[in-house]
């Protein structure tokens, strides 16, 4: 089993989902982890300000347009629900 210890790889292979929000299970699915050992290592980038945590359960990744992502909820509410869609009425 690989071990991915270097935040740099973290990071690269989560741009690789193409969501900017990720559960613990698809982390614990990309990476092949355990749940406790997924816990720790999610934990631990949360606290270094590698990763956001947005909801129980649920990571982004903050970059650059990370206050555009997190500001907006129906961006992420339909990141976070699939299959979902944003009503003609909200959305003017």
């Amino acid at each position: 089993m690989r071990s991915y210890r270097s935040t740099e790889t973290v990071l690269r292979r989560l741009a690789d989902l193409g969501s900017p929000a990720f559960s613990n299970r698809e982390f614990r699915r990309l990476f092949r982890f355990s749940a406790k050992t997924a816990a720790v290592r999610l934990n631990s980038l949360a606290r270094r300000g590698v990763l956001r945590r947005i909801l129980h359960g649920w990571y982004a990744v903050p970059g650059p347009d990370a206050s555009e992502v997190l500001a907006e909820p129906r961006f992420l509410g339909t990141q976070l629900v699939e299959p979902s869609y944003v009503a003609f009425a909200s959305a003017l």
